[in-house]
This record gives structure tokens, C-alpha cells and sequence, in this order.
């Protein structure tokens, strides 16, 4: 299973907790990296985008080796990241959205464009 989300260097959410998950469940997981945070178990202190071209390139890397039959989304930051997942994923299975859209104090994380990007395009693709 490919999780398409952002690292939380706390290992609490995104990539981290994903993998975790996927190991729990006895599922190979494997991973696209959308942004990098610094953060600690009291918050986010700074956020970066990967270059989207990159994100791309992790993307073909992936579908090039693997049979990926299911993927997961989890903080798509940027409308390009969004971009890159509709246009790259289309044979990787069922997808789950897991639309992280705001900070744990309720702060955004996304813009309007992210929030609609989201809308049209990969909620009415999600299997959950």
C-alpha cells in the first residue's frame, strides 16, 4: 500500500504513522513524501513543501517496481500536489482520502484552492 502524505518528525501522524499502521496490519508500505514538517508533540514549528516535480518522480519510481493495489493520501499541501496525485495515480487501486485540512488547534493548514482542489478531484474518487 502507498501512503502520498507529509513526514511528522515526531513520528505521531503522516508517513510515520502510516507505515506503522500498514506493518501492524501486515501490509508492505511504501511512501511518497508531500512536505516535510518540524514539529513536536506540542506542534507544527515549520512546514515545506517538496518541489512537486519531485513528487512526480517518487510517484513513477513507485508505480516503475511495485504493484501498488491501494493508496492513501494524507496532507496534500499544495494544489500541485494534488495535481501530481490525480494525474499519477489513476492505476494504483482504491484510493483513501484522508483529508488533513487543519492543525490540532483548529488553524489551517490549506488554502481555499487546496479545499476545493480536494473536493472536485479526489473526493469523488475515494473508496473511503
Amino acid at each position: 500500500m502507498l501512503t502520498i502524505a507529509g513526514s511528522d518528525t515526531s513520528g505521531a501522524a503522516g508517513i510515520a504513522a502510516d507505515l506503522k499502521t500498514f506493518a501492524a496490519s501486515g501490509v508492505h508500505g511504501v511512501f511518497a513524501v508531500t512536505l516535510l514538517t518540524a514539529q513536536n508533540s506540542t506542534g507544527i514549528r515549520a512546514l515545506e513543501a517538496v518541489d512537486q516535480s519531485f513528487l512526480g518522480s517518487q510517484l513513477r519510481a513507485l508505480a516503475d517496481d511495485f504493484t501498488i493495489v491501494s493508496h492513501k493520501t494524507g496532507l496534500l499541501f499544495t494544489t500541485e500536489a494534488v495535481e501530481q496525485v490525480v494525474s499519477h495515480t489513476p492505476a494504483f487501486g482504491q484510493r483513501v482520502v484522508d483529508p488533513v485540512l487543519v492543525r490540532s488547534n483548529g488553524e489551517p493548514l490549506v488554502d481555499a484552492a487546496v479545499l476545493e482542489r480536494y473536493r472536485r478531484e479526489l473526493l469523488p474518487t475515494a473508496a473511503l
